[in-house]
């Protein structure tokens, strides 16, 4: 009995050594799961700082390049607004914002929540958001980098990622389900226009956000409604890449109607001078300015053909818009006035940028330009007017090195 008391005892031991082992073993095991389901890998192109706390204020304590893998350790919402991950590189202890980060392959996020900053993995499947739709504006990414989502969330799936000073219109604003503000933006990615979403603060707005303007309701002549206001933002931005301004340039918009095209550039030019013939739309771009707060552009109503050479033979002109710097220019169907064309050669603009709906006028003035010491340099296609023959075409006149 006593030896069979003894055996039992000792079964009994070896039973609650082996669970106890097993419990042990389970929990390492475990660990080790939870270890590898909680790395990141820095997604940024330039890298990511790790701060000492959770704030993009606080002491950097160390950095790593892209595709770096780190341990999350944590995860906190940061007292700037940013969702903060705690992680381990080597020796270095401390904390990464979320957006600069994505899940290792294989991985799962940390469990309390995702990553909230909008410049995470392209993830599938956001939700609509309503958008308003505003004047447009120009920005500049301001950060190192951004990317273009196809929705405002950070769900939304990556179109394409843009470096630090890419010039980006606004044409829309939305807010996500956790309350951050996105604008709706577009963009030429060579020839191809890239349009989607972009989070706020990742970008730098030239002039003010309104609400769009609706057209005039009796439209002035030679300004009507554009059926396609898709294909019109793309005239827009064309424009603007083609006049190539920095800030400090002199730009003479001729033809101006109501001011779109003047005030667009006016966000990225010194000055703007507007040419219109038809006062009502004078009278309109001048209320347009006024609204949007734009203060460095300024109209003149008459003919250009008969406004330009006086500018540039009157000894009164205002000397800081003379000679301009760039000339852009939206005629009629019948194309420029020869005057015009000529006041424009001697006034020697480092660059013209021509928008056209005849083609034929254009070839034509092409021609006079052309011969007076520019030449042809881009041109674009833009199929305003859609199932029609009619097109705008955009061309880039350069001034001609000796």
């Amino acid at each position: 009995m006593r030896k069979t008391n003894r055996l039992g005892w000792k079964n009994k031991t070896a039973v609650l050594a082996l669970g106890l082992g097993l419990f042990v073993w389970g929990f390492i095991m475990m660990a080790i799961v939870s270890h590898a389901e909680s790395q990141v890998k820095v997604t940024s192109p330039k890298g990511a700082n790790i701060r000492k706390e959770a704030s993009s204020s606080s002491e950097r304590v160390g950095g790593v390049e892209k595709d770096s893998v780190l341990t999350v350790l944590n995860q906190v919402q940061g007292s700037d607004g940013y969702t903060w991950y705690q992680v381990k590189s080597g020796d270095t202890t401390g904390y990464i914002r979320s957006d600069l980060v994505e899940v290792s392959e294989g991985g799962t996020a940390p469990s309390e929540g995702g990553t909230e900053g909008g410049e995470g993995g392209s993830g599938e499947g956001a939700a609509p958001v309503d958008v308003m739709a505003v004047n447009p504006v120009s920005a500049t990414v301001s950060s190192d980098s951004g990317k273009i989502r196809d929705t405002a969330s950070s769900e939304g799936q990556i179109l394409e990622e843009v470096p630090a000073e890419t010039v980006l219109t606004v044409n829309g604003q939305a807010t996500d389900a956790d309350g951050r503000t996105w604008y709706q933006v577009s963009f030429l990615s060579g020839e191809t226009e890239v349009k989607g979403f972009i989070r706020y603060d990742y970008v730098t707005l030239a002039g003010e956000l309104t609400p769009l303007t609706e057209e005039p309701s009796d439209p002035a002549p030679e300004e009507p409604s554009e059926p396609e206001p898709s294909e019109e933002e793309k005239l827009y931005e064309t424009a603007l890449q083609y006049a190539g301004l920095t800030g400090r340039e002199t730009v003479w918009d001729l033809y101006c109607g109501i001011g779109t095209i003047s005030l667009f550039l006016a966000q990225r030019a010194g000055k703007v001078y507007g040419v219109e013939s038809v006062p009502q739309a004078i009278e309109d771009a001048r209320k347009n300015a006024a609204q949007n707060g734009i203060v460095n552009a300024e109209f003149f109503e008459g003919k250009a053909e008969d406004v330009l050479p006086q500018f540039y033979q009157s000894e009164d002109a205002d000397v800081d818009a003379l000679p301009p710097d760039v000339i852009v220019v939206d005629p009629p169907r019948k194309g420029c006035d020869e005057r015009c064309l000529e006041a424009m050669i001697q006034m020697r603009p480092e660059r013209i940028v021509y928008v056209s709906c005849d083609p034929a006028t254009l070839a034509r003035d092409l021609k006079i330009l052309c011969d007076g010491g520019y030449e042809l340099k881009r041109g674009r296609v833009v199929d305003q007017f859609c199932h029609t023959v009619h097109v705008e075409t955009i061309v880039l006149i350069q001034k001609k090195t000796s």
